[in-house]
């Protein structure tokens, strides 16, 4: 059945090509909408900008064809009509539709516009088309519906429908006990034959690429437990599961690096092995987790042992942050000035890193310490940038950190993978379930984006680390057991 659906302002603002996904049903854009695209198509260097101007070009194209205000423009073959609709400024006995109708709020007369079926008049002929409003707005599909209203979110952003269904780069498996020893004392790979899943029973979906794998002995299942865990990755040229390489010549090397820095469990040592890995190998990382699980510390540490050994410029820094991806050109100051607080938690790790975790009692020693760090930013050995000032940038021999990603667009998060250039390592990190924007939640954001969209790709390595594998403090893991 053909439906009718009127956008919200942040449906085109998030996707600008949104009118074409609706298959063959019709889509309305409010005068308000318009009024709202029209504010920020002159803002620099910021998504929203971008693809308000992207937008407007749009309809600039289909009111070429045809008056938009009326019937409405074919928005091609297979798809529906666009047009564009006024509120009504009519007076309705209803008390609650005339308080709608007489709103000075946007998201109130866009509300009454989907309500007032006249205005739709064009569309339903004999048949009534029922008239939805798609709104990444929470609230609004609320409000929508306590006035009989049909709402619904913009679920062409959603990668997945359920948590359940993200990708977390690492599974369990059983083997028997020659094929462990023969994987831990000579590195022979395990073929997927030879292992079994957690249950006891045969694998039947297929291993992703570069897959971390937990390998334990079949034959010491008792109470559900399984002993300690062999440690792989399935390598997809060989088909073969394979030891962690990388972790080991670390493990091997680590002791001379001046880095506070090593593996306290399973998650870490995946996220070790693939951000050791050399950039022609594994390009793009993309690290998942709640907080406390080391993401940040862990990145930022291999960033800066593997600028001694492969070489890269610099070991940059970007954190996406709502406030400074919108605000950054009004912040007085320069560039770094403007970032500064956004990083502090990068410095803090830095610290951790360079002089540990333990208590210094000398206060000038303590100045020293920082002294050091900051030195390490004033000369470029790490450098830390805002997310907005990426665009258009080609970036060859970066060691290239981007944490808090779930707070990041699809578009710019897209932007950023595309970035890299020869010789340069693409970090993601973020957890999926702490979003700070009003638009995104867990199923639509950049991060969830990068990791669905590149799975099984042989140039992308990911981990999510389990919420027991936290390491910042005992209060830290209860509170997060407490506080789900």
């Amino acid at each position: 059945m053909k439906k009718i659906f009127v956008l919200d302002t942040n449906v085109v603002l998030d996707d600008p090509d949104a009118i074409f996904k609706f298959e063959d049903n019709d889509i309305v854009i409010p005068d308000d909408v318009l009024e709202e695209v029209d504010r920020f198509k002159n803002e620099k260097n910021t998504e929203r900008g971008a693809n308000s101007r992207k937008f407007s070009r749009h309809l600039d194209k289909l009111r070429e064809k045809g008056d938009l205000t009326r019937d409405g423009v074919s928005l091609g073959e297979g798809l529906g009509n666009l047009s564009i609709k006024f509120t009504p400024k009519r007076h309705l006995q209803d008390t609650q539709e005339y308080a709608i109708e007489n709103s000075s709020h946007v998201d109130n007369r866009i509300m009454y516009l989907c309500k007032n079926t006249q205005a739709f008049k064009p569309f339903y002929g004999k048949d009534e088309v029922p008239v939805i409003l798609v709104t990444e707005d929470t609230n609004l599909r609320v409000k929508a519906n306590t006035i009989q209203v049909q709402a619904q979110d913009y679920m062409n952003a959603k990668i997945v429908r359920r948590s359940d269904d993200f990708y977390s780069g690492r599974r369990r498996v059983l083997a028997l006990p020659q094929v462990i020893e023969s994987f831990n004392r000579l590195g022979t790979g395990i073929s997927k034959a030879d292992v079994l899943d957690i249950e006891g029973l045969s694998i039947k979906e297929p291993f992703y690429p570069n897959e971390f794998i937990e390998i334990y002995d079949a034959t010491k299942i008792n109470g559900g437990g399984v002993g300690a865990a062999s440690l792989g990755r399935f390598d997809h040229k060989e088909q073969k599961i394979v030891p962690l390489v990388y972790l080991k010549e670390f493990l091997k090397q680590g002791k001379r690096s001046s880095l506070c820095l090593s593996p306290r469990n399973i998650g870490q040592k995946f996220a070790l092995e693939a951000l050791l890995a050399p950039p022609d190998v594994a390009p793009l990382v993309i690290m998942k987790g709640i907080a406390g699980t080391a993401k940040t510390f862990l990145s930022v540490g291999a960033g800066l042992y593997c600028n001694t050994r492969d070489k890269y410029n610099q070991v940059m820094i970007c954190r996406p942050s709502v406030t400074m991806d919108e605000d950054i050109g009004f912040l007085p100051g320069a560039e770094n000035e403007k970032i500064e607080p956004y990083m502090r938690a990068i410095k803090d790790n830095v610290y951790t890193l360079k002089f540990g975790s333990e208590i210094e009692s000398n206060p000038e020693q303590i100045k020293r310490n920082w002294a050091e760090v900051e030195e390490m930013f004033l000369n470029g050995t790490i450098k830390a940038e805002a997310l907005a000032y990426q665009r258009g940038r080609s970036l060859n021999h970066y060691y290239f950190i981007l944490d808090e990603m779930q707070n990041a667009t699809r578009s710019q998060a897209k932007t950023i993978v595309t970035r890299g250039g020869i010789g340069t390592k693409i970090v993601l990190l973020g957890d999926p379930d702490q979003i700070d924007s009003a638009y995104l939640d867990a199923y639509n954001n950049g991060l969830t984006y990068v990791s669905e969209s590149m799975k099984g790709s042989p140039l992308c390595w990911q981990i999510t680390m389990k919420a027991a594998e936290g390491t910042r403090s005992q209060l830290s893991k209860d509170a997060v057991a407490r506080m789900k």
